[in-house]
């Protein structure tokens, strides 16, 4: 068992070192900032959730209006990461702080542990 959190544990820091966004999800589901499956569109845009989201930064309008729109009506991977890419430090502080304000987890990946599944316990 510690050898898999640890594995899990590396797999996690390897990934987030070589990836140019962040990990953005809810419950199990996890995806990358910038994917334009239609799992992350699901998660994100029907419900207002990144409007919400992105109303509780303290990005522009401007910047507000394109990513929701690189991300719910374009769907481009690329204008996403491009635009996460120029922002500053702070900027990108602030969009993930406003995800975690909004109850979706941050550079988090779900662990499925077979022996807690089959025994019912937690």
């Amino acid at each position: 068992m510690k050898i898999l959190i640890i594995t899990i544990a590396v797999m996690v820091f390897i990934t987030s070192a070589c990836s140019d966004t962040f990990l953005v999800g809810r419950y199990e589901h996890n995806y990358f900032w910038g994917n334009t499956s239609d799992a992350m569109y699901e998660m994100l845009c029907p419900s207002g959730a990144l409007k919400k989201v992105l109303s509780d930064t303290r990005l522009s309008q401007a910047e507000q209006e394109s990513l929701y729109a690189y991300n719910c009506i374009e769907r481009s991977s690329d204008k996403i990461r491009r635009s996460y890419a120029s922002m500053t430090e702070l900027e990108r502080n602030d969009i993930k702080n406003a995800f975690k304000k909004n109850n979706f987890a941050i550079n988090v990946m779900a662990v499925y542990d077979s022996e807690c599944a089959t025994s019912g316990k937690r």
